[in-house]
């Protein structure tokens, strides 16, 4: 026995894009932009507050549990932020001390 989902792809109706997920209807139908991921948002926000002088360079962001706490979120995504915003230039980590805002002229051009 197919499948409802099986039988709507076998005829075209449904199709699966690896990383994005299933669709219905034709391949060439507009697709709404992706949505920018949580960890992304998250770094963008605390990029934003950077930029503005909240937290000044070579001092400490919030701790990842504090970050947690403010965005409500589990501490897998604040890692990916901080991991995000450091791998871009704007933190660097210090092991055991925790994570501080990079100096100005090492901010990315954006």
């Amino acid at each position: 026995m197919v499948s409802v989902g099986a039988e709507q792809a076998q005829e075209g109706a449904v199709y699966t894009e690896q990383g994005r997920g299933t669709f219905v209807g034709p391949r060439s139908a507009p697709q709404s932009p992706r949505k920018v991921p949580v960890y992304q948002q998250i770094a963008n926000e605390i990029i934003e507050e950077i930029k503005a002088g909240v937290y000044a360079p070579n001092r400490l962001i919030p701790s990842e549990k504090t970050l947690g706490q403010r965005f409500d979120r589990a501490p897998g995504t604040i890692r990916q932020a901080i991991a995000y915003m450091r791998e871009l230039g704007w933190v660097f980590t210090v092991p055991q001390k925790g994570t501080y805002v990079s100096k100005r002229e090492d901010w990315p051009e954006r």
